[in-house]
């Protein structure tokens, strides 16, 4: 396995916030169940989803960015997982948040990536 740090820190996506919005609200319109959110979202992050084994860490967003996606999951979460805690698979697998980013910037400082 050949393993590569995250060293651009911070490092912002390449997108606006109304693309990031746009994108984001396409994943939750199209997806049938949580994990399908979950992953799409991290695919923005990550292009190179498929060839990764593993990544230790979180990446980290701006805490308005979190709040909007955690706002995402919550409804749709009583929608489609009622049964379930709303927005628990974002809590407990998404992003951390910090207020030393910029509203809507994603950095990937924490993350330790493993490649297949």
């Amino acid at each position: 396995m050949n393993t590569m740090t995250c060293t651009k820190a911070p490092v912002t996506i390449d997108l606006t916030e109304s693309e990031i919005k746009r994108r984001l609200h396409k994943i939750f319109d199209e997806a049938k169940h949580q994990n399908e959110c979950l992953v799409k979202i991290y695919e923005i992050v990550f292009p190179d989803w498929n060839r990764i084994d593993r990544i230790h860490g979180f990446p980290v967003v701006g805490c308005e960015l979190w709040k909007y996606i955690c706002k995402l999951f919550i409804e749709f979460d009583k929608i489609h997982h009622p049964e379930c805690f709303n927005s628990g698979i974002w809590i407990n697998n998404g992003f951390s948040s910090s207020a030393e980013l910029d509203d809507w910037e994603i950095s990937l400082e924490r993350c330790k990536v493993t490649y297949l």
